[in-house]
C-alpha cells in the first residue's frame, strides 16, 4: 500500500510563481534581479511534498518501499530530461564551436548522472573557467540537486525514526521524530551554507549539503502538523494564516526583485524566499483563504502543471538562440520563452505523462529503475565519446589556431606564479639571474599577468631578474574589497600588503604594474586614492615604476568567436566578430592613473593601445595567430610580439 498526498491546487499555483520568477529572471525583466529564488522555492515545495508522501506512507504501513519510492521519481523526471539531453547534444554539436565541445560533453555526461552542480562548483572556482551563462546545461544544477536530495531523504527519514519503524506507530509519534530530525538537519546545514557562501559561495550555491536546509524547511512545514480543518478553526486563526500566507508570497516576490547577481548568495539571503514558502505553503491549507483562490485560478494551474518541463526546455533554447544571433532583444526572448513552453507542453503530453502513468512500468517497478541506469549510462557513453571526438576536431586545421588561443598562456599559470583568488601568500617566483644587477617586480592582476612573457623575453635580453607578484582579480589600488564570486574578496587586501611588504624588502630597480579599468566597481575617488597610495608605497621601495595601462579589450569570447565561423555550415547564422568600441570607463580610468602618477617624479604611464589597435583599427588576429585568449586577455604570442615597443617605452 503507497499513501498518497492529497492534491492541493495551491501548491501548483506556487510552481507557476516560482517557474515564473526563474524564466522573468532569464528573459532579463526590468527589475526582477533575483528570480533565480524560485529555484528556492522548488526545493521547499520538493522537501514539503516528499516528506509528506514517506511520512504518510509509514504511518500507514510501519515501513517504506524504496523500490517504489525511487521508480516514481525515476518515471516523473527522468523521460523528459532524457528527451531535452538528447535534443540538445546534437544541436550543440553544430551551433558551438569545437573548442568549446569538451566542456559541453563533460555537462552533458554530469547532466545525466545528475552530478552537474559538483561540476559547475568545480568550474565556478576555476578563475579561467569559462563563461558558465553560455551553457546550454546550466540549468540542470537544480536537478541534479534534487536527484541527491531524493537519493537520501528517505534513508533519512527512516533513521529518524530509529528501530521502533517496523511496528504500528501513532501518527504523532511518528511525525514528532522526524521533526527533531529535520530541525537538526536545517540547522547543520544552514550553518554550513552560512559560512560556505563568505569562504567558498560557488560550493554553498551548487551543492547539495548546503541546500539541504530548504527541503528541511518544507519538511518541517509537514511536520509541524496540518492546520485543522476550517470549521473547526477559530475565526482568529483562520485570519492570522490568512495574513502568514500574504506574507510569505510578498517575501517571494520581494525577494526575486530585491536580490541580484551581487547579492551574497545563498546564505541568510535564501531564508527571505525559503521562509515565505513555508508561510505559504501553510496557510493555503485553508481552501477558503483568499490567496488559496488565487494560486488554485487555471492559469496558474496549467503553468504550474508544466513548470518542470518549461524549467527543462527554456534555458536551452534561449541560450543556443543567443549562440546563434547574439544578443537577443527582449521581445525576441519572449517569443521563444513562448516557443520553450509550446515544447514543454509538447514534451509533457507525449513523453512525460504517458511514461509517468503507465501501468505497465508502474508495475514492473524495477523496469523503472533499469530505465534510470540505462539512459544515464547512455548519456554518459555519449557524452565521453563527445569529448573524445572535440579533442581531435579542435585540431583539424581551420580549428587548431583557436584552441591554440584559449590555451595560449604565460607559464606563470602552470608554475603557480600566478596567485589564485583564495590564496594569500605571494609566491617566491623569480627569473633570470639572481645574481643580476637590476631587478624588476611585476605587480597586479590578471591583466598584469599577460605581460609577463614580453617582460621576460626583455629582462633575459637586458639581463635583469624579473620577480612575478600577480593574483587573478586583485589589482594594484589600495582601496575597498572588490566582489568576486558574490563574497568580498578579503584574499586581495591581505595579499597585496604581504607583497607590498615584500617588494620593499626587494629594493627593486624597477616595478610594473597593470590592473583591468573596469569590474570592480570603484568609484573615481576610489581609483585616484589607491592608485595613489600603492604609487606612493613603490616609489618609497624603488627606483622607478612603470603604469602600464589596462589593454582595450574586444568585448566578445575572440576565439569562441572566430572558432564559431569557422565551423558553422552554411545554413547556421553566425555572429560578426567585430572589436567593439572601447568603453568610456576606460578611458576614464587611463585619466585617473595619469593622474595619480602625476604625482610622483618616478612613476612613468605607457600606452601601447596604438600599437594594439594601429590607426584606431583592433585586430582580431594576424600573422597566423589569434589576439585574444578570451573577452579581454591577450595571448602569448601577441604579447611576445609586443616585446619590442614594450622595451623602447620602458627605457633602459
Amino acid at each position: 500500500m503507497n499513501a498518497r498526498v492529497s492534491f492541493r491546487p495551491e501548491i501548483e499555483g506556487l510552481r507557476a510563481v516560482a517557474i515564473l520568477l526563474v524564466v522573468g529572471y532569464h528573459l532579463g525583466i526590468p527589475g526582477l534581479h533575483g528570480g533565480y529564488v524560485g529555484v528556492d522555492v522548488f526545493f521547499v515545495l520538493s522537501g514539503y511534498l516528499i516528506t509528506s508522501l514517506l511520512v504518510r506512507e509509514i504511518e500507514s504501513t510501519g515501513a517504506l518501499d524504496f523500490v517504489a519510492f525511487y521508480s516514481r521519481r525515476a518515471r516523473r523526471l527522468l523521460p523528459a530530461l532524457a528527451l531535452v539531453l538528447f535534443i540538445t547534444i546534437p544541436i550543440s554539436f553544430l551551433v558551438y564551436a569545437p573548442l568549446e565541445h569538451r566542456q559541453l560533453a563533460a555537462t552533458a555526461g554530469s547532466t545525466a548522472t545528475y552530478t552537474s552542480n559538483m561540476y559547475f562548483a568545480i568550474r565556478a572556482t576555476d578563475y579561467l573557467g569559462g563563461d558558465a551563462k553560455a551553457n546550454p546545461l546550466l540549468h540542470a544544477w537544480s536537478l541534479s540537486v534534487e536527484e541527491q536530495f531524493y537519493l537520501v531523504w528517505p534513508v533519512l527519514v527512516l533513521l529518524a525514526l530509529g528501530p521502533k519503524r517496523a511496528s504500528p506507530l501513532a501518527p504523532q509519534g511518528a511525525r514528532t521524530r522526524v521533526l527533531h530530525c529535520m530541525i537538526g538537519a536545517a540547522v547543520l546545514s544552514f550553518a554550513a551554507s552560512f559560512f560556505l557562501t563568505r569562504l567558498r559561495q560557488p560550493w554553498a550555491f551548487f551543492l547539495a549539503p548546503t541546500r539541504a536546509w530548504e527541503f528541511a524547511l518544507g519538511a518541517i512545514g509537514v511536520l509541524l502538523g496540518a492546520p485543522a480543518p476550517p470549521e473547526h478553526m477559530a475565526a482568529a486563526r483562520r485570519r492570522l494564516a490568512g495574513v502568514a500566507c500574504w506574507i510569505g508570497l510578498t517575501a517571494i516576490l520581494v525577494s526575486g526583485c530585491a536580490l541580484d547577481e551581487a547579492t551574497v548568495f545563498p546564505g541568510v539571503a535564501a531564508l527571505l524566499p525559503a521562509v515565505g514558502t513555508v508561510l505559504v505553503i501553510r496557510g493555503t491549507a485553508d481552501a477558503t483563504n483568499r490567496l488559496s483562490k488565487v494560486l488554485g485560478r487555471r492559469p496558474l494551474q496549467e503553468i504550474g502543471r508544466l513548470s518542470y518541463s518549461w524549467y527543462l526546455w527554456h534555458w536551452p533554447v534561449l541560450v543556443i538562440a543567443a549562440a546563434l544571433y547574439g544578443h537577443l532583444p527582449l521581445y525576441v526572448r519572449a517569443a521563444l520563452l513562448g516557443m520553450s513552453l509550446l515544447l514543454a507542453e509538447a514534451s509533457y503530453r507525449l513523453v512525460e505523462n504517458p511514461i509517468r502513468h503507465s501501468t505497465r512500468l508502474a508495475t514492473a517497478r524495477w523496469s523503472s529503475l533499469v530505465m534510470v541506469g540505462a539512459i544515464a549510462g547512455f548519456g554518459f557513453t555519449l557524452s565521453v565519446g563527445w569529448w573524445r571526438l572535440s579533442v581531435g576536431l579542435s585540431h583539424v586545421p581551420r580549428q587548431a589556431r583557436f584552441a591554440e588561443a584559449r590555451e595560449d598562456m604565460p607559464v606563470i599559470y602552470d608554475n603557480g606564479c600566478h596567485v589564485a583568488v583564495y590564496d594569500v601568500r605571494p609566491p617566491d617566483c623569480e627569473f633570470g639571474s639572481a645574481r643580476a644587477s637590476h631587478t624588476v617586480v611585476l605587480l597586479g592582476d590578471s591583466h598584469a599577468a599577460q605581460w609577463f612573457p614580453a617582460l621576460d623575453k626583455i629582462s633575459r635580453a637586458r639581463r635583469w631578474r624579473l620577480v612575478v607578484m600577480t593574483k587573478s582579480s586583485c589589482p594594484a589600488v589600495d582601496g575597498p574589497y572588490v566582489s568576486v564570486m558574490n563574497r568580498t574578496y578579503v584574499e586581495c587586501g591581505e595579499w597585496l600588503k604581504q607583497a607590498l611588504g615584500r617588494i620593499a624588502s626587494i629594493r627593486p630597480s624597477l616595478v610594473v604594474i597593470s590592473s583591468l579599468a573596469s569590474g570592480y566597481g570603484f568609484t573615481d575617488a576610489e581609483w585616484l586614492s589607491g592608485t595613489t597610495r600603492i604609487l606612493g608605497e613603490l616609489t618609497t621601495a624603488s627606483q622607478r615604476v612603470v603604469l602600464l595601462r589596462d589593454t582595450p579589450y574586444p568585448g566578445i569570447d575572440v576565439p569562441v568567436c572566430l572558432a564559431r565561423q569557422a565551423w558553422r555550415a552554411r545554413f547556421l547564422p553566425s555572429t560578426a566578430c567585430a572589436f567593439e568600441p572601447p568603453t568610456r570607463r576606460w578611458s576614464e580610468v587611463f585619466k585617473i592613473q595619469q593622474e595619480a602618477a602625476g604625482k610622483f617624479r618616478s612613476v612613468r604611464t605607457v600606452d601601447l593601445a596604438g600599437v594594439i589597435c594601429p590607426r584606431g583599427q583592433c585586430p582580431l588576429e594576424g600573422h597566423g595567430f589569434v589576439y585574444y585568449r578570451d573577452w579581454h586577455h591577450l595571448t602569448k604570442r601577441f604579447v611576445e610580439s609586443l616585446s619590442q615597443a614594450l622595451a623602447k617605452q620602458i627605457g633602459s
